[in-house]
């Protein structure tokens, strides 16, 4: 230790404080409100994903997420979302069972009667050999050709006469989907939809199209198509919420 002007030194050069003065730490002066921040840490104004104070929006950024996810679903042309393949095919089987329990509730009926009146048109002769055989298997063919055609009948019934005024049928509105022309500017008129029917209906006598024809939405795209949307020029898509 020194003895300096301003009183004892210690030995790294700077005075001892004067008396009365030991305790108290170094002065600063005060901070200042008005300085401006360090730079590189002040959010830009506008900054886009930025709230205030630099925070993200409401929602954060899950919500961003989902916002990007939903504007990559594929829509189609007139601007609504596509449907779900599985929802399309959950769509189909409950049609499938609607169409097929009216048609059992039909055939059952009309296949005992025939069978019954066709049993008492056969007759026994005296050697014991049965006569009208021919007879039989002849009304049975035809028993079986109108059920048939009833099929068909019953299937352009539900998927034309039924979707043509709202573009859906049971199965559809319970998966709350539509059918919708594939150019926005043309209406779902019976024309169209008939035209869905040749495929998904008579086509199913075509060997293997009745298995292709629904399967082909899987790598269809953009517009997630089944044959009978190709022929028809038409898509299915969601109902708006």
């Amino acid at each position: 230790m020194r003895v300096g002007e301003d009183g004892p030194v210690t030995q790294h050069g700077y005075p001892y404080p004067e008396s009365g003065q030991y305790g108290q730490g170094p002065q600063y002066p005060p901070a200042s409100h008005t300085q401006p921040p360090s730079a590189g840490y002040a959010v830009p104004p506008g900054t886009p994903g930025y709230g205030h104070a630099g925070y993200p929006p409401a929602g954060g950024f899950a919500g961003q997420q989902n916002a990007g996810y939903a504007s990559q679903q594929p829509t189609a042309p007139n601007g609504q979302e596509l449907a779900d393949v599985w929802m399309r095919l959950v769509a189909r089987l409950v049609d499938g069972l609607i169409v097929g329990g009216v048609l059992t509730i039909i055939a059952i009926p009309i296949m005992i009667v025939v069978f019954v009146v066709s049993l008492g048109s056969l007759e026994t002769d005296a050697n014991g050999n049965t006569t009208g055989g021919l007879s039989f298997l002849v009304v049975v063919l035809v028993s079986e050709l109108v059920v048939f055609l009833l099929a068909f009948v019953a299937q352009y019934v539900y998927d034309v006469e039924m979707c043509k005024r709202t573009g859906q049928t049971v199965g559809k509105r319970i998966m709350k989907l539509r059918v919708t022309p594939l150019d926005p500017n043309l209406p779902l008129d019976r024309g169209v939809l008939a035209k869905r029917w040749l495929v998904s209906g008579l086509g199913g006598l075509v060997p293997g199209l009745s298995l292709l024809n629904p399967l082909w939405c899987l790598w269809d795209q953009p517009y997630r198509q089944c044959l009978h949307d190709k022929f028809a020029k038409t898509v299915v898509v969601k109902v708006p919420a």
